[in-house]
């Protein structure tokens, strides 16, 4: 496996994502945006011949940056490709993109936004409140005196 963020800017994302999952390799995709609803994946650096791979992102607005990433990373040999992202913004259907496609075998998105309508099955929602909740709870117990 395989971490790769899409974007040079996103590289201490997949860093402490690659470190908390235990995986050592990671890739960094290139990218040039043409306009503000487009997105060209230039370059990789790493290897991802004959790997699986999860690209991780901050969020899902068009899915093009997504679908630009995961068309580079095939052309370069991956096999399997995943997404993990923190934020979808449901309204403007970057989801619906990325699901039309077959080039996702799995989409994570945490619940930070309500999904506007049901989603296939290869999306899965992970739950955020405890994690949120915790760090109320320290954030509100520690600025007590």
């Amino acid at each position: 496996m395989t971490i790769a963020t899409p974007d040079l800017g996103g590289l201490n994302r997949a860093k402490l994502f690659a470190k908390a999952m235990g995986i050592k390799d990671i890739v960094v995709i290139e990218k040039y945006r043409p306009s503000v609803q487009s997105a060209v994946s230039l370059k990789i650096t790493g290897d991802v011949n004959n790997k699986n791979v999860i690209l991780v992102d901050d969020m899902i607005q068009t899915g093009g940056t997504l679908l630009a990433a995961a068309n580079l990373l095939r052309s370069r040999g991956a096999k399997d490709l995943y997404v993990a992202v923190t934020h979808c913004i449901y309204q403007s259907k970057g989801i619906n993109l990325l699901t039309s496609t077959s080039l996702f075998k799995k989409i994570l998105i945490t619940n930070s936004q309500e999904p506007i309508e049901k989603l296939p099955p290869k999306v899965y929602i992970l739950d955020i409140s405890p994690l949120l909740s915790k760090a109320i709870a320290r954030i509100t117990s520690s600025s007590v005196t």
